[in-house]
């Protein structure tokens, strides 16, 4: 049987970004003892950037499969973090990234207020340097996330 479906061309995509939780970092949830609430807040304050690597080592995991296809298909272009998140943990999200990531190189992270941000601070970037959306890709897992950037272009 010869396949008669598509190949996504993504030779003309200049500009990567990646969500963080459950996109580049997976969070385990069966069989593992979570924080509760009260103590994820206390981590979040008090241990810095190594929050994801270290004090939570085991509960947060890089996804593989997202790492193996960064090397494989956008290995050369630009990528950046994007995250919904505070500014305490920013910089451990980054380092999780930094770490997991090594062979695959990430310009930096982008702190948005809230969700609904990511696909506007998108926008302004590619338009800042001139890139239609088109050549802009966007690594999430949100549902309204996804529908906003398909909206948007």
């Amino acid at each position: 049987m010869l396949f008669d479906g598509y190949r996504l061309d993504l030779s003309n995509v200049k500009l990567v970004f990646c969500d963080f939780d459950d996109t580049l970092c997976i969070h385990l949830h069966n069989n593992v003892t979570r924080p509760t609430e009260s103590q994820w807040k206390a981590l979040r304050k008090s241990v810095g950037k190594d929050l994801y690597t270290k004090c939570l080592g085991g509960l947060c995991v890089p996804n593989e499969l997202l790492h193996k296809w960064l090397i494989s298909y956008v290995k050369s272009t630009e990528k950046y973090l994007i995250s919904w998140t505070e500014m305490s943990v920013i910089g451990a999200k980054l380092h999780f990234v930094e770490e997991n990531y090594a062979d695959v190189p990430f310009a930096g992270a982008i702190r948005v207020d809230n969700r609904e941000d990511k696909v506007k601070v998108i926008r302004c970037i590619a338009s800042e340097r001139g890139l239609s959306l088109d050549e802009v890709l966007l690594i999430e897992d949100h549902p309204c996330t996804l529908t906003e950037a398909q909206t948007a272009g």
